[in-house]
């Protein structure tokens, strides 16, 4: 049998041992126990097949095509070598219980039911998953979307893809939410605008170790207790885990901060406050660079000031915030430079010396204060007080005052360009 043509009726093929070349179904049912290959089969309109260990060497789906493909045991179901979509934009659906193997994928949109379950075996490019299902990967994905599914009535949305990565498998590129199963010795790396959403790791209950040696760059998971379990498990097993920076980090708007105040109240508040102190110290251990490492400690730090119980200690995190709290170095050096430059101007008031006011004077001045402004040497002599123009009883503490930011943007400088942290 070479070709089978299947249009709105219920067709069961029984086994035999010709081939089938080519199956084109449409609105229609296929029941095959044959073990021969099915070289082409197209799937058009609303399409159940139930096929025992079946194989497929290319799946055509035309746009809006659903298709259910129960498994009778472990491992029945449909396999395919290619997948090929149809016309327009639409994409193909799973139904519900419907378990699909796929070597080789490639732009492509997917609207999978309950309850169904998607391999993808070797490569999988620019594809689109919509809907709660379990997609298990085996080899090399790029450029993948999960996307929620939205309930028409109430807005709210089904749970998020599960995801089961095998070992050594890697996942480039992938925006939306999932639901991690498992991932050991794998690599997943989000999005670098959007990064990938975490809401959940599943399966911990029955495998502490279901992420030892996980290797995860520019993840996110929401700030929630779910969110702070989630981080702790990736703390406690991935090798490497680089958190990506987002708005909704619990610290990055002040203003956000005091609408979640007023929303959540005090325990929202500590909750956040937690949130970032376990994700500042998942960034120290566990591979971030400095730029991410230092912009979550000083998150961490703005966390602490704002649900700090005593005055002392809110005061204090409020003065060392004018030196970027010892991580980021663009506030003290700032500091540093505008008070130096308060300095100088006041020292030229105070002084007695008389100034020739002409553009070469002028000149010659400005040259002079920038000079002494470049050069460390004028900054750290604190035991002198020479000023540029002349000295006079503020001068130590000019230099206090310049020093002190100085120094601490220099020592942030370092910690934002290092690799690792030195606390580790």
């Amino acid at each position: 049998m070479k070709k089978v043509t299947i249009r709105t009726a219920s067709v069961i093929v029984t086994r035999h041992t010709a081939n089938i070349n080519s199956v084109e179904m449409a609105n229609s049912l296929l029941q095959s126990a044959n073990k021969a290959p099915i070289e082409l089969l197209g799937i058009r309109g609303r399409c159940e097949v139930r096929l025992d260990n079946e194989y497929a060497g290319t799946l055509l789906m035309h746009d809006g095509s659903r298709i259910a493909a129960p498994p009778k045991s472990r491992k029945a179901g449909l396999y395919t070598d290619n997948l090929v979509s149809g016309e327009g934009t639409k994409g193909w659906a799973l139904a519900k219980g419907s378990h699909l193997d796929i070597y080789e994928i490639s732009d492509s949109y997917i609207r999978p039911d309950a309850q169904t379950k998607l391999r993808l075996i070797s490569v999988a490019r620019r594809v689109a998953v919509q809907g709660p299902s379990e997609v298990i990967i085996e080899g090399v994905a790029e450029d993948l979307a999960f996307l929620p599914k939205i309930l028409p009535k109430t807005k709210s949305r089904y749970n998020p893809t599960q995801l089961r990565l095998e070992t050594g498998a890697i996942v480039q590129n992938v925006k939306g939410a999932i639901r991690l199963v498992s991932a050991r010795n794998a690599q997943i790396i989000g999005n670098d605008a959007e990064g990938l959403e975490i809401d959940s790791i599943d399966n911990l209950e029955e495998d502490a170790n279901s992420i030892d040696g996980l290797v995860l760059r520019n993840f996110r998971t929401p700030v929630t207790l779910k969110g702070l379990q989630s981080i702790a498990a990736i703390t406690a097993g991935a090798a490497v885990a680089v958190p990506v920076l987002h708005p909704e980090l619990p610290g990055q708007s002040p203003k956000l901060e005091r609408a979640r105040a007023l929303e959540d109240g005090r325990a929202g508040s500590h909750l956040r406050a937690d949130y970032a102190a376990a994700i500042a110290r998942l960034g120290g251990t566990k591979g971030a660079p400095g730029s991410v490492r230092t912009k979550l400690n000083w998150l961490d730090y703005r966390m602490r000031q704002r649900t700090a119980k005593g005055k002392t200690e809110k005061i204090t995190l409020w003065l060392y915030s004018f030196l970027g709290y010892g991580e980021r170095p663009g506030r003290p050096l700032a500091l540093a430079g505008a008070t130096a430059a308060i300095c100088c101007v006041v020292g030229l008031i105070d002084s007695p010396r008389e100034w020739d006011v002409s553009p070469s004077g002028t000149w010659n001045v400005f040259t002079y204060f920038m000079e002494w402004l470049a050069s460390p040497l004028h900054v750290f002599r604190l035991d002198r007080d020479e000023l540029p123009l002349g000295s006079s009883g503020w001068a130590f503490a000019g230099r206090v005052a310049v020093a002190v930011p100085a120094i601490t943007g220099f020592l942030a400088l370092r910690k934002y360009v290092k690799r690792t942290d030195s606390t580790e």
